[in-house]
């Protein structure tokens, strides 16, 4: 991956991490992944950057557990990138990608969804991420592949 060059007073880094063992999830693993108060700091409202990281830690779970299947010689890639008006961060597993069905599941409101978990425990990390989008607290959400493109502006 690229990095483009980013004014210092901007935030731009990745971040790989490894895939734990099934056994080591089951355990207690909680992916660490939080930002710094100067980067909170710089929005109107503190809390969607924190809302931000919260769903960042579900993905990078959803990532170890459906995309690298806990395979721990996979690992998860984080990109954050900020500009002036908002703050992106790309997760990104190396397993095969998201269906075009899980795709179009963003595009269903969540009226129309169910709160809960389908059968099988899939579902409900999307359901977030719809509801998210729904509320505001989230301003764009791109999937292509195995790689999910979280957006919050400032």
């Amino acid at each position: 991956m690229k990095y483009k060059e980013c004014p210092p007073q901007f935030l731009h880094y990745q971040q790989e991490i490894s895939t734990p063992t099934e056994e080591e999830y089951r355990n207690g693993y909680i992916p660490l992944f939080d930002f710094e108060e100067n980067v909170i700091n710089k929005f109107k409202d503190v809390n969607k950057p924190r809302e931000l990281a919260r769903i960042v830690r579900e993905l990078i779970i959803n990532c170890h557990e459906h995309g690298n299947k806990f395979n721990p010689n996979k690992k998860v890639f984080i990109i954050v990138d900020e500009d002036d008006k908002s703050l992106t961060v790309t997760v990104k597993d190396e397993g095969v990608g998201y269906t075009k069905k899980i795709i179009n599941e963003l595009k269903i409101p969540t009226w129309q969804k169910p709160k809960e978990k389908v059968a099988g425990g899939h579902g409900s990390g999307f359901y977030g991420i719809r509801k998210k989008l729904e509320d505001k607290e989230l301003d764009n959400v791109e999937i292509t592949g195995n790689e999910i493109k979280l957006t919050i502006k400032k």
